[in-house]
């Protein structure tokens, strides 16, 4: 059976500790970048702040309904092992994240949690995307039918940071696994995929366009 490359590979030494330094060092500065992209800034957050009781609310609501998306459409999660438990207490320490903690100094290693989370439970990418997608829906539910248009951009703000920076980690760590398990770096990584890449889309283009 192929071994699939995860967050389990075992790190040894100070040359891992560096590397995970690195990452961490990474993801605080792509953290900072995207706040500036988004134009996340202390207003936002103070909105969020103020409405914290009202998005509580909320919480039970949401999360149960994303937790539906996901139970109800069972090749979206096929080979996930997951109860529905497990499923709800991810969804709550997220959305617990993002409502309280949008300043902590803390907050890129706590989303990078939940990001090698989803890693060492073998949730694909397109899954953690898929879920969020169900999170701003669910969000935008609740915030227009009580009225609080105002929460909207700072919620969503605050989302697609969170998701950016989970998708990193998510990133970064399986490319370390990668390393640790075949010697191959993430740079030489990258030129490996650059040296087919033009021509496998340019054929892929051409493919599909004579469809």
């Amino acid at each position: 059976m192929k071994e699939r490359l995860t967050c389990k590979t075992k790190f040894q030494g100070g040359e891992s500790m560096r590397s995970i330094d690195s990452i961490l060092k990474d993801l605080n500065k792509t953290y900072d970048r995207a706040k500036r992209f988004l134009e996340l800034d202390m207003e936002d957050l103070n909105i969020i702040r103020k409405n914290k009781d009202f998005l509580f609310k909320k919480y039970d609501k949401i999360i149960s309904n994303v937790v539906k998306s996901l139970l109800n459409n069972k090749e979206t999660i096929e080979g996930v092992d997951l109860t529905e438990d497990k499923i709800t207490e991810l969804l709550k320490r997220y959305y617990t994240l993002t409502i309280e903690e949008g300043t902590d100094p803390r907050l890129v290693k706590k989303i990078m949690k939940i990001g090698l989370a989803h890693i060492k439970r073998e949730i694909p990418p397109s899954l953690i995307i898929l879920t969020m997608g169900a999170f701003i829906r669910e969000t935008l539910r609740n915030l227009v039918s009580s009225g609080k248009s105002e929460l909207i951009l700072p919620i969503f703000k605050c989302h697609f940071l969170m998701l950016h920076i989970m998708l990193e980690a998510y990133n970064k760590a399986q490319l370390l696994s990668l390393e640790k398990a075949t010697k191959i770096s993430e740079s030489l990584y990258k030129r490996l995929i650059s040296l087919k890449a033009e021509e496998v889309c340019n054929k892929l283009i051409k493919y599909i366009s004579t469809e």
